[in-house]
This record gives C-alpha cells, sequence and structure tokens, in this order.
C-alpha cells in the first residue's frame, strides 16, 4: 500500500512540475476512497517571503487518482488522474485542462481574490496571528488612524459590492466583445460582389474570434454565463 501511495505522489508531483517556477508546492496524501479504487491528494501552493515565511493565502488543489475505471471484467486500464482548485466544481484532467502557461495565472487569481475578502474581515486565529508576528527587525506597519473597524453588516455590503462590480464588468466585456464581432461580420456584409461570392468564413474560426475577443486576460477560459451572453449577442445564423 505504501508502495501505491509513493507512486500516486509521483504522479502528481509530474503533474504539476511545470505550473509555476515562483510558487513553492508540497503534495499531501489525504487517504483512500472506501472502494478501494481512488487515492486522494492535495497540492498545497504558497508564496513565503523573507519579511513573511508563514503564506497569509495559499492556494489548495485537490487530486483524485483513479484506478481500474474500465466497465469491462479483466481490462485494467492505466490509472487516471483528476483534479480541481479550491472549492471550485470544475474538474480537470491532463487532457483537458487550462492552456500551457496559464496555471501559474490562475493561481495568482485565486491568491488576489483570496487576499481581497482578508481585507474585508480578518478571519486568522490568535495562533495563526502569533506565528505572523514580523521578524524583530522588521517594522511593523502602523495601522492608519482614521481607520476605523467595520462591522459585520459593512463587511457583508462591501463584499456584495464587490461581486457586483465584478459581474458588471464581466458583462461589460463580453458586449464589448460582441460589439466588435458585430461590427466585424457587418463590414464584411458590405464587401463587393467579389469578395462576398467567396466562401464565408468556417464556423470554428469565427467561434475562436469569438473567444479570443472576449479573453482579454488570456486565461483561456470563460465562465458558462460569458460564453452564453457572447454566444446570444453575435449574428452566427444558427438555427
Amino acid at each position: 500500500m505504501e508502495e501505491r501511495i509513493k507512486g500516486g505522489e509521483d504522479v502528481v508531483r509530474q503533474c504539476v512540475k511545470d505550473w509555476s517556477h515562483k510558487y513553492m508546492h508540497r503534495v499531501h496524501f489525504l487517504g483512500e476512497h472506501l472502494d478501494g479504487t481512488r487515492l486522494m491528494y492535495e497540492v498545497i501552493f504558497s508564496l513565503p517571503e523573507p519579511h513573511c515565511p508563514v503564506p497569509v493565502a495559499v492556494v489548495r488543489v485537490f487530486f483524485t487518482l483513479i484506478f481500474d475505471s474500465s466497465p469491462l471484467p479483466g481490462v485494467h486500464e492505466e490509472p487516471h488522474l483528476t483534479y480541481r482548485f479550491e472549492n471550485e466544481t470544475l474538474v480537470h484532467d491532463p487532457h483537458g485542462t487550462l492552456a500551457k502557461g496559464k496555471f501559474e495565472v490562475w493561481i495568482d487569481r485565486l491568491i488576489r481574490d483570496k487576499l481581497k475578502v482578508r481585507k474585508l474581515r480578518d478571519l486568522s486565529t490568535a495562533f495563526e496571528q502569533s506565528r505572523l508576528v514580523p521578524p524583530p527587525d522588521v517594522e511593523p506597519e502602523a495601522p492608519p488612524e482614521e481607520e476605523a473597524e467595520i462591522s459585520p453588516r459593512e463587511a457583508a455590503i462591501e463584499a456584495e459590492a464587490i461581486r457586483e462590480e465584478r459581474e458588471r464588468e464581466r458583462e461589460r466585456e463580453a458586449a464589448a466583445a460582441a460589439a466588435a464581432v458585430g461590427e466585424a461580420a457587418e463590414a464584411a456584409s458590405r464587401r463587393d460582389s467579389r469578395l462576398t461570392s467567396q466562401p464565408s468564413m468556417p464556423l470554428e474560426e469565427l467561434l475562436t474570434n469569438i473567444f479570443d475577443a472576449a479573453d482579454e486576460e488570456d486565461e483561456g477560459l470563460l465562465s458558462h454565463k460569458e460564453v452564453s451572453e457572447l454566444l446570444y449577442a453575435t449574428p452566427l445564423g444558427l438555427t
């Protein structure tokens, strides 16, 4: 069993070894599924610094290594690896995941979101605060005198405002991308008869252009809502 667990750790390490050159990562074995066909691991990405050796925010990725997933008797497949980031519901595997080189950007975004929430409400325990005391040679920053502690209700209102602003920003980006595609389609329709007689742009190429226009941060992913808004606002002529 120990050899099987060690082999699973090697598979997980091989999967994440090129995700980031900035963040450190550690692999932990979480346990085995009751049916004995799955091993579960956790990989923690962190960025310790000299002035803050215990990172305030980390990113956890949960891996599942599945053995003998074939329903056919006597057929044994290679172990299949799946994973998900934090509490996200989207399940990835090595053949269906983020674009190459985008994992560090994705981890950066998760860290930023956690730090924003922490500014609204500090949930660290007394023990964690005692472990995060700066070294003696580092002068702690004095808190601004004009800032007063906010109430839970005010924190909730501010968090909701941030969420709404993100939604509005995504809607503006989707609308801008749809408008750009609409303008391109309108310009194409005004071309002379020689050009219009040529075959139109393939649907696959058109969808690729739409996706690239909306993916301004070049993350390689769009949410279901963003895809829905783009398809609705784009004159694809689908029936």
